[in-house]
């Protein structure tokens, strides 16, 4: 198989998934345009190694921002804590419920 069929096989699947189109169905809608079962199992296990490159470096750079915002909140939830205990209670309390804020989007 050649680039220049791979690149057109790319090209009618990307087509198909911006018309919102199940991907086994697109599957077997570039087969019945006549392309060869093995050339498409081909591409579309390309297509697929690329999204799964493309997830885990998108969840490296989560998981990093993840550890970022835990080690803030804990910053502000001990910030809220010395402030209830030298008396500031109601920024205290504020500063630990922003810290819980913080954890929540940190889980996201």
């Amino acid at each position: 198989m050649n680039n220049q069929l791979k690149e057109e096989i790319r090209y009618k699947y990307k087509n198909y998934l911006t018309k919102n189109y199940n991907e086994k169905y697109i599957y077997q809608l570039i087969i019945q345009e006549g392309y060869n079962r093995e050339d498409v199992d081909v591409v579309m296990k390309d297509i697929y190694a690329d999204k799964q490159k493309a997830l885990k470096e998108k969840n490296k750079y989560r998981s990093i921002i993840s550890i970022i915002l835990y080690v803030a909140g804990t910053v502000v939830l001990s910030a809220g804590i010395v402030m209830i205990v030298l008396g500031g209670i109601k920024i205290g309390i504020a500063l630990i419920i922003l810290a819980v804020m913080i954890w929540i989007n940190a889980n996201k």
